[in-house]
């Protein structure tokens, strides 16, 4: 019994993050793949939303390392708000974030993203009796027939969350290599009628 709660809490703390209680990299990767494997098996939608806090080092530089902790807990604590039972919400590195999410269309991950990305800018951090907005960029990919692995889709998501950095920051972009855009401004599958 004693070595099954050590080998529990030694999982625990290899798949954490100590700081603010999400996955990190290794456990978002392994709850990750298993729901790649699945939405490849099953053919259907899945999304992943990458994101990070703008201009981070100006928080960490202005207000001292104790603040760029409280805006990463801010931070993730915003992401992971009212998500669904089955998202995969995870720090995957710094200042970097990310949400996996099954059985979600691009459409409806950028939206998510948008909204998660006006909800930051209307949560100031509170900071020594002033609040510091915080501004977040995005990027959002979908999974392809071409994906081999879920790598394949954080690249793409990667690629569109730091070409909304280099555009300005506080926006959302998403990847183009499997979406066309409506005359009326919706996303549909490339190849679709």
């Amino acid at each position: 019994m004693m070595t099954s709660d050590i080998s529990a809490k030694m999982k625990r703390l290899a798949t954490r993050d100590q700081l603010t209680g999400l996955l990190n990299r290794r456990g978002f990767n392994e709850y990750g793949e298993r729901a790649f494997s699945a939405a490849k098996r099953n053919d259907t939608p899945l999304s992943v939303i990458m994101t990070d806090i703008d201009r981070f080092k100006y928080i960490n530089d202005k207000f001292g390392h104790a603040a760029g902790d409280a805006a990463l807990q801010h931070f993730a604590k915003l992401m992971s708000e009212d998500r669904r039972g089955n998202d995969i919400v995870a720090r995957v590195g710094g200042e970097e974030f990310a949400i996996l999410l099954p059985g979600t269309k691009l459409s409806d991950a950028t939206d998510l993203a948008d909204e998660l990305r006006q909800k930051i800018g209307a949560s100031p951090l509170a900071l020594t009796g002033a609040g510091v907005t915080m501004t977040s960029s995005f990027g959002v990919a979908t999974i392809s027939k071409n994906d081999t692995s879920l790598d394949d889709m954080m690249r793409r998501a990667d690629r569109a969350l730091y070409r909304s950095k280099h555009a300005g920051r506080n926006q959302v972009d998403l990847e183009s290599s499997q979406i066309v855009r409506r005359p009326d401004g919706s996303l549909m599958p490339a190849g679709s009628t």
